[in-house]
């Protein structure tokens, strides 16, 4: 069973996959970058389970425009139970204007799947601001500022609101407003980045949500490096059963082209 799990992992490096990182471009030029990850989990025993989280991140950035675009695919099984607790997609394009500028317009489209909180299908659609607080090839803070349009559609119509129930479509207006950074120390053998985002629903007070994406990678040479990622997840807005937050924690290995 190891080894078969062992094979798919490696398949997965190969094969696509992505996260929706950090928004910031320190370098400009006019080439196509490409950075894969790939993490895995495996157990045996009383409580058998598998994870596999697999990313892929495009970037081309010239004087007047920038496109980030990032794919994360995650597969997870509990053997116990007997069921697929992942099976999940998130897709994010990032289009910013005059990146090298200190006030960068950008627009930015997400879709994403999610069994666990009961997600079949999320499109946002995000118009907003960037502004470059520091801006060095080692060293980058930005602010965002944006308005959101969220539609979801889920596969349970109960919710901890009582105003959302009996619907199973949710299409909700919200305003984000968030950080996001990196940094390279130890001779840019370690590197940093992180996001912080809050998202408000202008309708609803307490529909708001909130994330928080940190990764460290050590750098073993120009194109590999072994990666660790923190993300957690907070939705104020579930269906009833299901909790409001998730976390992960994941360790890999990344590849830049």
């Amino acid at each position: 069973m190891f080894k078969k799990w062992l094979v798919l992992f490696f398949l997965y490096i190969i094969i696509e996959n992505i996260n929706a990182q950090v928004i910031h471009i320190n370098e400009l030029d006019s080439l196509w970058h490409l950075k894969i990850s790939a993490t895995g989990f495996y157990s045996d025993g009383n409580a058998p389970k598998m994870v596999l989280t697999n990313k892929l991140r495009i970037t081309k950035v010239n004087n007047a425009f920038g496109l980030i675009s990032n794919f994360t695919y995650q597969y997870g099984t509990v053997s116990s139970a007997n069921r697929i607790v992942y099976n999940d997609f998130r897709f994010e394009n990032t289009f910013l204007l005059h990146p090298q500028k200190r006030f960068n317009p950008f627009l930015r489209t997400f879709e994403e799947t999610n069994i666990i909180r009961k997600i079949n299908f999320r499109n946002e659609i995000a118009l907003g601001l960037i502004s470059r607080i520091i801006s060095k090839k080692e060293h980058a803070i930005n602010l965002v500022l944006a308005g959101v349009n969220q539609q979801t559609n889920y596969n349970f119509n109960k919710f901890n609101l009582a105003s959302f129930y009996g619907n199973d479509k949710i299409n909700t207006w919200k305003g984000m407003a968030g950080v996001s950074g990196l940094n390279s120390i130890m001779k840019n053998k370690l590197r940093a980045e992180y996001r912080l985002y809050w998202m408000q629903a202008f309708d609803k007070p307490q529909n708001y949500a909130y994330l928080i994406d940190v990764s460290f990678e050590f750098i073993l040479n120009k194109h590999i490096a072994l990666q660790t990622n923190y993300v957690k997840t907070f939705e104020y807005l579930e269906p009833v059963g299901v909790l409001p937050y998730e976390v992960q924690l994941t360790y890999g290995l990344s590849i830049t082209f």
